[in-house]
């Protein structure tokens, strides 16, 4: 049976540079949240919402991408570039600097010389085997991006059953209790709003709630 392959042809294609953006990007961002839940689960300080596991990758593939693009635009000017031993390079490198910002106390240098060591050791990886980057590489972008599929189904079922859950367990409110609305808007200054007097009228749906 022929499994899919990279042959020497279309390793320096922009599909298969894509690929290996996509590739990086969605690995990179699935580490990133595994690394930042550790740290969370460890008592580290560490912001983290519910969507950060398949968000985290979904950015990193779109920062990968455009990486991909210049890449390509680069191997028209010089045909050189256009090895997949350099992608590998490229965006391993890229990767694990994306990784290695959420781990804390790693310096520079030391930052540094991780995030080049790695991509050279992909790079000899893909001289080395080619014909297995191009199978792996297909087969992970398949699996993550079913896996953050899964990820992102599950966090918007988990959120909306808690929310259900929640407003089932609230008691009937007493007679003649006051409606209250309560608006909360982050980072913003009451200079900046009509409601309290700016020139420009910035919030106008507020001055109506106000007036009733």
């Amino acid at each position: 049976l022929m499994q899919p392959r990279i042959s020497t042809d279309e390793s320096g294609s922009p599909a298969t540079v894509a690929l290996f953006a996509l590739s990086a990007g969605l690995l990179a961002g699935l580490t990133e949240a595994a690394l930042t839940l550790a740290i969370k689960l460890r008592g580290g300080w560490v912001y983290s919402g519910p969507h950060l596991g398949w968000m985290a990758p979904v950015a990193d593939a779109m920062t990968f991408l455009p990486v991909a693009l210049l890449l390509v635009l680069a191997q028209r000017v010089w045909p050189r570039l256009a090895a997949p031993h350099l992608a590998v390079f490229v965006f391993v490198s890229l990767g694990s600097w994306s990784v290695s910002l959420v781990v804390p106390g790693v310096s520079v240098l030391a930052g540094t010389i991780l995030v080049v060591g790695l991509g050279v050791q992909g790079a000899r990886f893909a001289l080395k085997y080619p014909h297995r980057l191009g199978v792996a590489l297909r087969a992970s972008c398949t699996f993550m991006a079913a896996l953050i599929v899964i990820l992102a189904a599950s966090t918007y079922l988990w959120q909306w059953s808690a929310e259900r859950l929640a407003l089932a367990r609230l008691s009937a409110a007493a007679p003649n209790t006051p409606n209250v609305l309560l608006i909360v808007l982050d980072t913003v200054r009451a200079q900046s709003l009509s409601l309290y007097g700016y020139a420009r009228r910035t919030t106008p749906t507020l001055e109506q709630l106000a007036e009733r």
